[in-house]
């Protein structure tokens, strides 16, 4: 993930798969998998250089959002297998227990070559009482807030979308 404070343009979309049991080809069982994930796409490049075709985002990311006791549970489990550090877990673990105990959290990770934790990098949603969620991005100590979802653009599993325009990009869209 770029440095937050070079972020130009951000996207975020919120799933929600329940009823989304896909099953698998070769016929096995598979876990329930989580049921909300956060697809995050960033640009940190200027207003005429964005570019929103497949394969020229900068920065995209599927980050799974867990329950609190999910989270704990996630985290205790890669600092047992030596994927985060003690320390790491021990920081992670403060901000759990800062969060509001009903938020979903989120570690940005990837799998190529086996699961890949980006230190400092996670996310926290908090929903409101009609389920529209509130979305804090964290990065090295660096802080972006969503908070300006919409079901305007939802379709089959995605319910909310969000974005913020750091760079006057949606005023380039219009007058180009």
């Amino acid at each position: 993930m770029p440095p937050l404070n070079t972020i130009t343009y951000l996207q975020v979309a919120l799933w929600d798969n329940l009823g989304n049991e896909k099953p698998t080809k070769s016929g096995r069982k598979n876990g329930a998998g989580t049921r909300f994930k956060m697809d995050i796409e960033m640009w940190d490049v200027p207003a005429e250089k964005i570019s929103k075709r497949k394969g020229r985002i900068p920065f995209v990311r599927n980050v799974q959002l867990r329950t609190v006791k999910e989270f704990r549970t996630m985290i205790k489990g890669a600092v047992k297998r030596k994927k985060l550090t003690a320390d790491y877990g021990e920081l992670l673990e403060q901000f759990i227990n800062e969060s509001p105990h009903d938020c979903m959290l989120g570690h940005v990770i990837d799998n190529h070559g086996g699961y890949n934790y980006h230190l400092t990098q996670f996310i926290r949603a908090t929903f409101d009482s009609d389920g529209v969620p509130t979305l804090e991005i964290f990065n090295s100590g660096d802080c972006i807030v969503v908070d300006s979802f919409t079901d305007r653009f939802a379709s089959g599993f995605i319910k909310y979308t969000a974005f913020r325009d750091f760079c006057g990009y949606q005023e380039y869209k219009r007058n180009k």
